[in-house]
């Protein structure tokens, strides 16, 4: 699946929007950082790794006891905010992404400084997950 690349950068106002209500079009890469991401995909290619498992071997949640990570993200959307990823370990017997507290808690556990009208997070919708194996939430911060 590919992202579509957008040279003007989404402001807070729209991302806040988002927030527990996934777009439904893509938020785009720039293009450079989209053309980052496919080399990347196409290096994995190459190697026979597979995202997921470059995933879950990366943030060690191919480990049991790890729940969750929040990452900086690497191929980041064009929006004014910082953008990290919240990935959760698909071996959790409680699927911790469908309870907005508890996420909103571990978010603010990480950024304890950052005041919660200032986080916006959210899940793609399934036709928009261009990762489908590894339950994961964007996660923006306002800048």
């Amino acid at each position: 699946m590919d992202f579509l690349t957008r040279t003007e950068t989404m402001n807070w106002e729209t991302i806040k929007a988002f927030h527990l209500n996934p777009p439904t079009e893509m938020i785009g890469r720039l293009p450079s950082v989209e053309d980052k991401y496919t080399e990347f995909k196409n290096n994995l290619e190459e190697k026979k790794q597979t995202i997921t498992d470059h995933i879950l071997e990366k943030n060690g949640l191919n480990n049991s006891d790890v729940s969750y990570v929040i990452t900086e993200c690497d191929f980041p959307y064009n929006v004014d905010a910082d953008h990290y990823i919240m990935w959760f370990n698909v071996k959790n017997k409680f699927p911790i992404w469908e309870d907005e507290n508890l996420v909103m808690c571990l978010i603010r556990n990480r950024f304890p400084d950052v005041c919660k009208d200032n986080v916006a997070f959210f899940r793609n919708i399934p036709s928009k997950q261009s990762i489908k194996n590894i339950p994961h939430c964007h996660v923006f911060i306002k800048k």
